[in-house]
């Protein structure tokens, strides 16, 4: 997968609401589910951040799946290397949220210092990377 250059911070969710996204292994699932639910855009913040690379040309970008941002988080060395010799932002040894829900009110997040899983309330602001398939 290609990872993003930049990345922001926010929440994953601002609304207590089951999506449905609880595809553990394809963040592209993930991000169709939320698409059809109406005002998404406000609702889910981690989500419309990933989806606003789509302009233009482009698409694919998304909010990876728990076990697509796993596979990230075990080449961190590697991609952290390509990134810092491109001259931008690396992934930083933080949490990271994904697509994957647990409950309306949990879903999964990435430590990257540590490689640790784990769930936690979709309003708590942390990290987020988009990625899109090549």
């Amino acid at each position: 997968m290609i990872v993003s250059t930049n990345e922001t911070i926010c929440m994953w969710s601002a609304v207590n609401e089951t999506t449905e996204c609880s595809d553990l292994t394809n963040g592209m699932y993930n991000m169709a589910t939320i698409k059809k639910i109406a005002g998404w855009e406000s609702k889910f913040p981690a989500f419309k951040w990933c989806n606003d690379f789509n302009k233009g040309s482009i698409s694919g970008w998304y909010l990876p799946a728990r076990d697509e941002l796993n596979d990230l988080c075990a080449n961190y060395t590697k991609v952290n290397t390509i990134l810092m010799n491109c001259g931008v932002m690396q992934i930083a040894a933080d949490t990271y949220w994904n697509s994957s829900e647990d409950t309306s009110n949990y879903s999964w997040c990435q430590n990257f210092a540590n490689g640790y899983q784990y769930l936690n309330t979709m309003y708590y602001p942390y990290r987020v990377r988009a990625v899109r398939a090549f």
